[in-house]
């Protein structure tokens, strides 16, 4: 919104919304395609700074795409800030450390910047070059507390390795969830709100606090805590972790968080918690896997065949350009025939093959998926590798998949 009416001594009239000037420094991009869309303002004791990163690339005649960087994938729209947009924001955050009255910087705009985040209903665009762009650095540098995105429709919090700048993607799903901001002179505190109705309008009966983080600047360093939804995204732990100890029904929550109980055509009852540090919206829908014993170090694992189902309604951690690493202990059940394990993205599943299936659709498969390599193990092994999500063809597959051994 650029324009509004207002009112009081003068005559009502439109005038342009974010027209102060940010200690000097223009509060939009004057002269470039972003001037309406950009804007600075200060709130208080707040520099508040929203920023247009949908970029047209090229003349607008093709899309642009580059998977093995992760950039573009939207068409002629790309996500980036640069040349003079781009130095205009440079400005702002120098007019904004300038300010003494000025004590907490917010940046916002659609795009994630760093990765991986929870995902949902998504296109997973992210803000091409993440955590090297051009962008992310100038924050960085220019002390802003705290980077707000979109676009997923899941709340993440993540912290930058180099200083205190954290990025808060939040969700507002059908009057489902809210974010609230609560500053003061030395702490920025931020709540997440959810319930577990489904509102055609908003009742703030319902709702009950999911989340909380708080950065606190008081004394001579600035100390971070967080919580619950907004608790601060631990890489060094596994995303998505199964230790098949237990099944459960699924919960009343679980049915509205998931949106559907069905997996391949089989309604699931029962879910598998998931254990790594995405949490509780990452537990997987399960039926007909039973737990069985003789897992190394003890406990249990789950026994699949042609009718089991497990599967997460999310989307991730895949990202374009991004490096994953996989582990898992596998084995099978008789050594009669060998077993192909597939990824294949394109139809967003996981499927498991026999080699004779395989004879008249090889090069189909092999052309769509990242990932395969062939089974025939009798005693459980751990299997463990990294993967890049970008496009491959035939010929970066090894033809000899026995050459791919596990770890022990």
């Amino acid at each position: 919104m650029r324009r509004a009416e207002i009112s009081g001594d003068q005559k009502e009239e439109e005038v342009m919304l974010f027209h102060q000037d940010i200690n000097g420094v223009p509060a939009t991009p004057l002269g470039t395609l972003f001037e309406g869309t950009s804007y600075a303002v200060q709130v208080k004791n707040v520099l508040i700074i929203t920023l247009d990163v949908f970029k047209p690339v090229g003349d607008q005649s093709r899309d642009y795409i580059d998977r093995e960087n992760g950039f573009g994938g939207e068409g002629t729209i790309t996500g980036d800030v640069d040349g003079e947009h781009f130095e205009w924001f440079v400005r702002i955050l120098a007019a904004g450390k300038d300010d003494p009255f000025i004590q907490h910087v917010f940046v916002q705009s659609h795009l994630p910047i760093l990765q991986p985040v929870r995902k949902e209903n998504s296109s997973g665009q992210f803000f091409d070059g993440a955590e090297d762009s051009g962008l992310w650095k100038a924050m960085e540098e220019g002390g802003v507390d705290v980077y707000f995105a979109g676009d997923v429709h899941r709340n993440t919090a993540t912290k930058s390795e180099n200083c205190n700048l954290i990025q808060v993607v939040s969700k507002s799903n059908g009057l489902q969830d809210f974010l609230r901001v609560n500053v003061t002179e030395s702490t920025v505190e931020l709540l997440t709100f959810g319930t577990n109705i489904v509102h055609d309008e908003y009742d703030a009966g319902s709702f009950h606090q999911t989340g909380r983080l708080v950065v606190n600047k008081e004394g001579e360093s600035t100390s971070i805590e967080s919580s619950g939804e907004l608790t601060l995204m631990d890489f060094r732990l596994p995303l998505i972790f199964f230790s098949f100890d237990e099944i459960k029904p699924i919960s009343p929550w679980q049915i509205l968080d998931t949106k559907s109980t069905v997996v391949d055509n089989v309604e699931c009852a029962n879910v598998i918690e998931n254990r790594g540090v995405y949490g509780m919206h990452y537990d997987a829908l399960v039926n007909n896997v039973p737990l069985v014993s003789g897992r190394p170090g003890g406990g249990l694992s789950g026994q699949f065949n042609e009718s089991s189902r497990l599967a997460i309604h999310r989307m991730g951690p895949y990202s374009a350009g991004e490096i994953v690493s996989v582990a898992f202990w596998f084995k099978t059940t008789h050594d009669q025939e060998e077993i192909i394990l597939m990824n294949y993205p394109r139809s967003h599943r996981e499927l498991f093959y026999r080699p004779s299936q395989l004879k008249t659709r090889s090069e189909h498969l092999l052309s769509h998926s990242f990932l395969m390599f062939l089974v025939r193990v009798r005693t459980f092994k751990r299997f463990e590798f990294m993967v890049k999500n970008s496009s491959i063809n035939s010929s970066a597959l090894p033809t000899d998949f026995n050459k791919i051994s596990p770890f022990r």
